[in-house]
């Protein structure tokens, strides 16, 4: 495919299934766009972030400015909006819980070791998967919980990979 410098690409999912196939984790978001940088026949450089084979990208529209944010449209199937909008009020809501009134939560106490956050972080994982379906039925808070807890993981996870990389 020829883009010209310019063009707002995104993605296609071949991008990500060859990036999954060769065990590597995509550099790329499946729902943003990207501004060509400069092509060759066969690459896409994208601003900011690359060289790419440019038979992995579809136009999206031309000439638009750096700062436009454009989104792909995706056909969610499991209703996921609805779900990160109910895990964003639930996380707003610890925020005001009893536990952080003081403006330094237990958890950041924890989460300034990174790799000790990590290990807290996967144990309460454990923990609410484990007691789900025992303590006050299938409490959904408990999901919940576990969702906030992979979100602080990987928290803890980027700050190994920064203080390593």
């Amino acid at each position: 495919m020829n883009f010209n410098i310019g063009d707002v690409v995104a993605p296609k999912d071949s991008y990500f299934d060859n990036a999954y196939r060769e065990g590597i984790t995509p550099s790329l978001h499946r729902n943003r766009v990207y501004k060509v940088a400069d092509t060759s026949p066969r690459a896409v450089h994208l601003e900011g972030e690359g060289i790419y084979f440019s038979g992995h990208f579809e136009t999206i529209s031309e000439n638009t400015s750096s700062e436009a944010t454009v989104e792909k449209a995706i056909q969610y199937k499991f209703n996921e909006p609805d779900y990160f909008k109910e895990l964003e009020q639930y996380v707003d809501s610890t925020y005001s819980q009893h536990y952080a009134s003081k403006g330094v939560q237990t958890a950041e106490l924890i989460f300034a070791d990174a790799q000790r956050g990590l290990h807290y972080t996967l144990s309460n994982i454990v923990k609410y998967a484990d007691r789900f379906g025992k303590k006050d039925g299938k409490n959904r808070q408990d999901l919940l919980k576990i969702a906030h807890y992979t979100i602080h993981a990987l928290h803890c996870l980027d700050k190994l990979e920064d203080n390593n990389g």
